[in-house]
């Protein structure tokens, strides 16, 4: 083993509180154009079609939804998913948002963000979300069960399972 290993520390990523924070819920989704009644399920990624990022585990667990009733699909991201596998759900796709401020108010206007990613150590997406007060649902992988606590400030599911 290289170096101590009591001499090892962990530095977690953060984000600015200032930007990222939590808000008026209606007044974000007025912003953004979605109505009120919504159930909006937030996903965010750079490359929003990027393997890893386990997009295809969440199509499979929006298809095993019973009731799929005003569920609105919000992405951001500098790709657009594929709107055929999705046919039954309304989306709302953003695009690459790079104003702090304006990804806050995708955050805010979300029920919940949903990652379900392969490999990520420990993705500054999770801390932008917990930090604006959305829960997370994520795969128990990675650095991610430091960050969410399960059933507190979000769920964690088992890795790759998507039911």
């Amino acid at each position: 083993m290289l170096g101590d290993a009591l001499s090892i520390q962990c530095i977690p990523n953060g984000v600015d509180l200032a930007a990222f924070a939590p808000g008026d819920k209606s007044a974000a989704r007025q912003a953004l154009g979605i109505r009120d009644s919504a159930k909006v399920i937030l996903f965010v990624a750079a490359r929003v079609i990027q393997g890893r990022k386990g997009l295809a585990y969440l199509y499979e667990a929006l298809h095993s939804m019973q009731n799929t009733e005003d569920v609105l699909l919000l992405t951001v991201g500098s790709t657009e998913p594929s709107h055929q596998q999705l046919q039954r759900f309304e989306q709302l796709h953003l695009g690459h948002i790079a104003d702090e401020s304006r990804l806050n108010l995708a955050y805010n206007a979300a029920d919940m963000y949903v990652l379900p990613t392969l490999a990520d150590n420990q993705p500054l997406t999770v801390v932008e979300s917990l930090a604006s007060g959305t829960p997370v649902v994520a795969f128990d992988t990675g650095g991610i069960p430091e960050m969410v606590t399960h059933l507190h400030t979000g769920y964690l599911a088992r890795y790759k399972d998507a039911a």
